[in-house]
């Protein structure tokens, strides 16, 4: 289901849409026609800036994708932009193939002429796609002996989104839920994908965390969340930039007592923007604090929100992580590489006090600005402990000069936005 905010009454998002069904990554546009769903999973322009190529990605799913059998070749025979200007190559005639038919679904990538700068969506696609699919998908002897058919599929995609180009007003996406299995018998589960593109989302960093005020089935049976579901929906979910454009997602989990319900009538709820800056407090910079272990960060922004930071000092990852795991509850998160010798400082050690999850992030950057890769290690006495111990982790010890830089989610920096949303299938 896309929606697009139109205007805000009282505060609200007022949203309207229409239906795109298929998978998760399948949101730029779609059609099902003969037993196939065709969507347009991503598309991403390449190659010499004067006559751009536009690389445009096919998913193939649906019945008769689990009936074929080899690859079969894909011909588009039309693909205009919304400005009229048409993208087919005349000196680049050529079949692209399917690739990759297994698990009922089937890819291929096509290559066109780029939509001219100023287009917002390839007005069509339209093409024809080759398959050899038997006559039922059971795959005993006999079937499997049974020649299978040539069968044409000429298929037309209109109004397809390009990812480039954002819209000045929020859009929404949800698409069809995934059925999730739980134990108990008389609970349907699931989760539903959000997309958040445009507005506001495309200036921020991403979503601080999404609440649900409201979800009911088409029989008015309402939704619940457990203490697990609400942990997943506070998460911060970055802003990404893939073949399906700059967006957030994030999967929302669902849970009903009610019996195999077809969808969910109304979604309502609130999603936290996050924008930070300097001015509004939410990014905060702090310079030469290596030269000064054993300080406590001062500044107007953490105090507001609770946060207080420590810097212990220099310190070894190897001599720390024997420390801690006979101490405390660790989680680390890096990559694996061989870290130096007991001897060498390559980490800065600091205590973190942040009771409502305010920190978005906490990055390092070098005398020239160029942000440094790190690893992290956090330790705690115990999962209800105030109080982290965090190790930063470097590939090579970092100057003095390094820059210490922290996003913080002050209420300046947090742009909310209700949205309201119907009829998503499941």
């Amino acid at each position: 289901m896309i929606l697009r905010l139109k205007k805000i009454v009282g505060g609200w998002a007022v949203l309207f849409g229409f239906g795109v069904y298929g998978m998760a990554l399948a949101q730029l546009g779609g059609t099902n026609i003969d037993g196939i769903q065709i969507d347009v999973a991503a598309m991403f322009r390449m190659g010499d800036a004067k006559d751009l190529d536009c690389q445009v990605r096919l998913e193939f799913s649906g019945e008769n994708i689990l009936r074929s059998e080899n690859a079969y070749p894909v011909r588009i025979f039309r693909a205009v932009d919304d400005t009229g200007v048409n993208l087919i190559r005349t000196n680049s005639q050529r079949n692209e193939w399917i690739s990759s038919l297994r698990d009922g679904h089937a890819l291929t990538t096509i290559s066109l002429k780029a939509p001219v700068v100023y287009a917002h969506k390839l007005a069509q696609l339209e093409g024809e796609v080759e398959l050899m699919v038997r006559t039922t998908n059971t795959e005993t002897i006999t079937n499997l002996l049974q020649p299978a058919a040539l069968k044409k599929i000429r298929f037309n995609l209109e109004n397809i989104r390009l990812p480039w180009w954002e819209p000045g007003e929020l859009e929404v996406t949800a698409s069809e839920a995934v059925k999730l299995e739980v134990k108990n018998t008389n609970t349907y589960a699931c989760e539903v994908l959000l997309t958040f593109r445009g507005g506001e989302v495309g200036k921020s960093m991403g979503i601080r965390k999404v609440s649900v005020t409201k979800a009911e089935t088409e029989a008015g049976q309402s939704f619940k969340f457990s203490e697990s579901h609400r942990s997943i929906m506070n998460r911060f979910s970055s802003l990404g930039d893939s073949g399906a454009g700059r967006c957030v997602q994030l999967r929302l989990p669902l849970e009903t007592d009610a019996a195999n319900p077809r969808k969910i009538i109304n979604l309502e709820g609130e999603a936290e923007v996050y924008c930070p800056s300097p001015t509004n407090g939410g990014e905060v910079v702090f310079n030469g604090f290596i030269k000064q272990p054993g300080q406590t960060f001062q500044n107007e922004a953490l105090t507001r929100c609770g946060v207080k930071l420590f810097f212990v000092g220099w310190d070894n990852f190897a001599v720390r992580q024997k420390d801690w795991h006979s101490r405390f509850v660790t989680i680390y998160s890096g990559n694996t590489r061989s870290h130096p010798p007991e001897k060498v400082a390559d980490s800065l050690y600091f205590l973190v006090e942040n009771p409502q999850n305010r920190i978005i992030r906490i990055e390092f950057l070098d005398e020239k600005g160029q942000w440094q890769p790190t690893s992290v290690m956090i330790g705690n006495e115990s999962l209800k402990a105030t109080t982290d111990h965090q190790l930063y982790i470097f590939d090579k010890p970092p100057p003095d000069e390094t820059q210490l830089r922290i996003y913080l989610a002050t209420p300046e920096s947090l742009n909310h936005v209700k949205f309201k949303i119907q009829d998503i299938p499941l």
